[in-house]
């Protein structure tokens, strides 16, 4: 099987979400647990990828840190004063406070998609568990 990219993950959850809500009030409780076991699958393939995300954010900051940090530093040195050092390494350091924004926001976002998809498995059991009751009531009152 080859290795997904997170956005062909989201795609493939939402196009079995998609089947959910357009068939879950009529789908059989086979296809609703085939449904359901397809997007926990997912959701673990994306939960590794949102770990990884949060993983490269945290690997930006410091990097973006370190980074600033050394700028000063030099500036510093060159002799430059401290608060006018602070701000010159801010700005010549831009490009990096961008990236770890790109990837805080992406982090989140996929934490967001993650959760709302664990809420439509809830929902998907909730069904599954009623549709069993309903199922074992008919059965019941077919036998009396």
């Amino acid at each position: 099987m080859k290795k997904m990219n997170s956005n062909e993950m989201l795609d493939s959850i939402y196009t079995y979400i998609e089947w959910y809500r357009e068939n879950g009030n009529t789908a059989s409780i086979n296809d609703l647990l085939d449904c359901r076991d397809t997007i926990s699958t997912w959701c673990y393939n994306l939960a590794e990828k949102t770990g990884d995300e949060k993983t490269d954010y945290n690997m930006a900051c410091f990097i973006r840190t370190i980074e600033v940090s050394r700028t000063k530093q030099a500036l510093i040195k060159k002799g430059s004063k401290i608060g006018h050092a602070d701000i010159q390494a801010l700005i010549e350091n831009e490009g990096l406070f961008k990236q770890e924004i790109i990837h805080e926001s992406y982090a989140f976002k996929l934490d967001l998609l993650l959760k709302s998809a664990y809420k439509v498995l809830d929902a998907i059991s909730q069904r599954v568990s009623y549709l069993k009751v309903e199922e074992s009531n008919t059965k019941y009152q077919n036998q009396t």
